[in-house]
């Protein structure tokens, strides 16, 4: 084989993986930013508010869970579609019964992507919201922590989660989001 031919062969296929690992981070970003929002949403925190930028970068990464569901999601939606597409090259009259004979439509095909795209967003919201329900259920039965600030103040309550800049708890049957900068001296996790 050509040398140059091969050059350009290995250089498509890393432009093509760039893009593929740029659109899975960006969707684990997006994903994250769901699933952040309905667990904080269930102790009626707007978590927008009190997030920057770096804490939604981070944010696919800083639970298991949602690493996982992405992961798990990503490879799912990537064999349903090659699945699909298997099923109609192999058995085209089966497949063609399934969806009762739409594709012979010109319309249908575009109908076929939204309908693939708003099940998807479907999906994701749901588990989002699933997520949220669970964990403020797991947050509830949580071990209480001691906050003590500079000045010998201490803060007894559940930890909810925390951003860059700030901590909230659940105390007393509030939710309180304490800065981490208002001279904190210790966050007592175990006691």
């Amino acid at each position: 084989m050509n040398e140059n031919l091969i050059k350009e062969i290995i250089n498509k296929v890393l432009k093509s993986a760039q893009l593929v690992l740029t659109l899975a981070y960006l969707m684990a970003i997006g994903v994250g930013m769901l699933f952040n929002y309905h667990k904080y949403d269930a102790f009626d925190i707007n978590i927008f508010d009190y997030s920057s930028i770096f804490d939604f970068l981070i944010a696919p990464f800083a639970d298991f869970k949602i690493v996982v569901f992405t992961v798990v999601t990503l490879c799912l939606t990537y064999l349903l579609f090659k699945g699909d597409a298997y099923w109609k090259k192999k058995f085209p009259n089966s497949y063609s019964k399934s969806i009762f004979n739409l594709e012979q439509y010109s319309w249908y095909r575009n109908l076929r992507h939204i309908m693939h795209f708003v099940i998807f967003v479907w999906y994701l919201v749901m588990a989002a919201q699933y997520y949220g329900r669970s964990s403020y259920k797991n947050t509830l039965i949580q071990e209480p922590v001691k906050i003590e600030y500079a000045g010998g103040e201490v803060l007894e309550g559940i930890m909810i989660g925390k951003t860059s800049d700030m901590l909230f708890m659940y105390s007393d049957k509030e939710v309180k989001a304490i800065p981490i900068s208002a001279n904190l001296k210790t966050i007592q996790i175990k006691y």
